[in-house]
């Protein structure tokens, strides 16, 4: 498949988006092969407080840039990277680096965000900008801010794999010249009680809590790796993170509203099952 196709492929997934036919045709035109340009000496941080060395000598790089458009805890979905990150370096150890790069108006609100998720990945600040002068980063739309680049770090697939589970084997078969299978063997199968709960007399600053009952019908261990959450209203926490067969887990799940209104959330079990099980809490705040 020749690269014009392999990032208009990826843009057939990004349904979500707002862009029309003609966006989309000036944005392939624009950023087919386009070389993304690091600054000299750009700073990593983890945890958004240490500044460390972080090597990009992987031969590919996922490359993500962050803006300060919309809520950043919600389109980000970090639990979501985790899970991501690890299923990669179990299958594909050392092939891909991911790079992070933030806007540096965010840089207040990073601490709590990467903490929370437990988000040990080093990530960039963009200092006075100088990422997005070289590069003229696309705003607003966290679908087209997610980049696959080849060893000239020129772009060669472009989509937000946590958007889309169709991106990512096309991404490694990018990077890696081949499809890598999952091992099925590996997945168990669970059953759930119930898959949604509404919560009554529900107020604004108060938090609420609901548990749904998880059970492992599988032959293998279920392995929680995340529990990704759509909202930083919204806490989810695994009773343990390793259930064996024919046993089950419990998951507290915490709503804190901050305005009045209706509200659905959910909340994405990052696990070793075929299809994520998603947990959803709807009600309204008065």
């Amino acid at each position: 498949m020749k690269q014009p196709l392999c990032i208009l492929l990826m843009l057939t997934f990004l349904s979500c988006s707002q862009k029309g036919k003609e966006p989309f045709t000036d944005f392939i035109k624009e950023w087919e092969g386009k070389e993304i340009v690091f600054p000299d000496n750009m700073a990593f941080i983890r945890y958004a407080t240490d500044s460390m060395d972080y090597s990009m000598d992987s031969t590919y790089k996922v490359l993500t840039y962050v803006d300060t458009t919309g809520c950043s805890s919600c389109k980000l979905r970090l639990d979501e990277w985790i899970g991501l990150i690890k299923q990669t370096d179990t299958v594909v150890p050392g092939k891909l680096s991911f790079v992070f790069v933030f806007q540096p108006e965010l840089r207040d609100e990073l601490p709590a965000l990467l903490e929370t998720t437990g988000f040990e990945l080093p990530v960039a600040i963009d200092v006075e900008n100088r990422f997005q002068h070289l590069n003229n980063m696309p705003q607003g739309d966290i679908l087209l801010q997610t980049f696959l680049l080849d060893p000239q770090n020129k772009v060669v697939m472009i989509g937000n794999p946590v958007y889309s589970a169709r991106i990512w084997p096309l991404f490694i078969k990018k990077a890696l010249g081949k499809t890598v299978q999952a091992d099925k063997t590996k997945n168990t199968i669970v059953e759930l009680d119930s898959t949604s709960a509404y919560l009554d007399n529900v107020t604004v600053g108060e938090t609420h809590t609901v548990y749904f009952n998880l059970r492992n019908v599988g032959k293998v261990p279920l392995s929680i790796i995340s529990l990704s959450t759509n909202c930083r209203c919204t806490k989810a926490f695994p009773e343990k993170q390793v259930v064996l067969p024919d046993d089950s887990v419990k998951i507290r799940v915490e709503y804190t509203p901050s305005h009045k209104g209706m509200f659905r959330e959910s909340v994405r079990v990052i696990c070793n099952t075929e299809k994520n099980p998603v947990l959803r809490i709807k009600g309204v705040v008065k």
